[in-house]
């Protein structure tokens, strides 16, 4: 299945799609589900995934802006 990947210091976030909608994922935890994988990569960007690690490390570690930074594969 071809997903989008994001490696960060928390781990590896993926992106993939799933019944109708694409989920956000990482260290095997579904977190959110989107309409589209861009609503995904923005929560990761603004640090609002509902992973309490990552999302304590606003300011302090970035991620892509948009699925430009993302590995698709």
């Amino acid at each position: 299945m071809h997903a989008y990947y994001f490696k960060s210091s928390v781990g590896i976030f993926r992106i993939f799609p799933f019944r109708g909608n694409f989920w956000l994922e990482i260290d095997r935890g579904m977190y959110s589900a989107y309409i589209s994988p861009e609503e995904a990569a923005i929560d990761v960007y603004m640090h609002t995934t509902g992973h309490n690690g990552w999302d304590k490390l606003k300011g302090i570690e970035d991620a892509p802006e948009d699925l430009s930074g993302w590995r698709y594969l």
